[in-house]
This record gives C-alpha cells, sequence and structure tokens, in this order.
C-alpha cells in the first residue's frame, strides 16, 4: 500500500512554496528538496500549526529545525570539536512525511 501525503498539505504546501508536485514523497525534505530555510521556515512552520491547529509542546524547540541564514562562528567549532554540542543541536530537515504524520496525529511530533 502506498503512503501519500494528503491533499490538505499539498495544498498548504503549494500555496507557500509554489509548485511541489513533481517532488512529493515522504522522504522529501523541506531544505533539501524545496530550499527553504531561516526565516521562510520559520513562518512555513508557524503557519503550518495554526492553519491545522496543530497543538505544540511546551518545550517547542523549532531552532533545531532551522538553519541559520547568517555565519556562526562559534556555532561551528563546537559542532566541530563536541559530540555532546553536536548531539543535542544538530539540525533536522524535516520531511512531508513528518508533516503528514503531525497532520493526523494533530500534534507535533519529534521526528
Amino acid at each position: 500500500m502506498e503512503i501519500v501525503i494528503p491533499p490538505p498539505l499539498i495544498s498548504f504546501l503549494t500555496l507557500r512554496l509554489g509548485q511541489v508536485s513533481k517532488t512529493l514523497s515522504r522522504e522529501a525534505g523541506l531544505e533539501a528538496t524545496y530550499g527553504i530555510a531561516g526565516l521562510d521556515t520559520l513562518q512555513l512552520y508557524q503557519d503550518f500549526v495554526t492553519e491545522f491547529q496543530i497543538e505544540t509542546p511546551a518545550d517547542w524547540n523549532l531552532s533545531r529545525h532551522i538553519t541559520s541564514e547568517r555565519l556562526q562562528p562559534l556555532h561551528s567549532l563546537r559542532q566541530l570539536f563536541s559530540t555532546r554540542y553536536r548531539i543535542t543541536n544538530s539540525y533536522i530537515d524535516l520531511t512531508l512525511g513528518n508533516l503528514a504524520d503531525m497532520l493526523e496525529a494533530g500534534i507535533w511530533l519529534a521526528p
């Protein structure tokens, strides 16, 4: 059985990102596939939780899902030299599958 992306999510993404149908798969990452980053990512996530009434946890940490649009030398050094920092601060590119699962559950799910 093929797992598809829900039509409401397709409409939401098409409205905000333009043509997305050629790359519709659960594995398509928002940054890797569609090139969305920085404040655009933040706005997309906020619109997503608002439009679909997704419940967010009290400790909702979006920083792991948003790449910075500016140079961060201290962050880069920590990433290079600290395993613990890499584990707790590594970037996670959310996929369409992640968003589809959240849409179905009605709650923000950590990937």
